[in-house]
């Protein structure tokens, strides 16, 4: 298990205002919309990962790889304070090719 440095970025509206009205009729929602808070956050947090190998020919192969990142990087929006899991399980593959 490693270490890593995380950096997260989060935008959030404070709020929507939506009307109805007639069918087809034009809305301007931007007008509507309230203020865009936005916030940053570098948290570390930390990953788990493995790789295997297969060797078709001494020259030729595949590779798979799973890794599982975490961090929870806290946001502040209006003075609440809102923490977020980020990272995930990643899956990838490869062709190795030895020269």
């Amino acid at each position: 298990m490693r270490t890593s440095l995380t950096h997260a970025f989060k935008a959030a509206a404070l709020g929507l205002a939506m009307t109805a009205a007639p069918a087809f009729a034009q809305q301007d929602l931007e007008a509507q919309m309230k203020p865009v808070e936005r916030a940053s956050d570098s948290q570390v947090g930390y990953n788990v990962g493995a790789e295997a190998t297969y060797r078709f020919t001494p020259m030729v192969g595949v590779a798979l790889l799973l890794r599982f990142t975490r961090a929870s990087p806290e946001f502040d929006f209006g003075g609440e304070p809102t923490t977020v899991n980020v990272g995930d399980v990643q899956f990838g593959g490869g062709l190795r090719l030895r020269f």
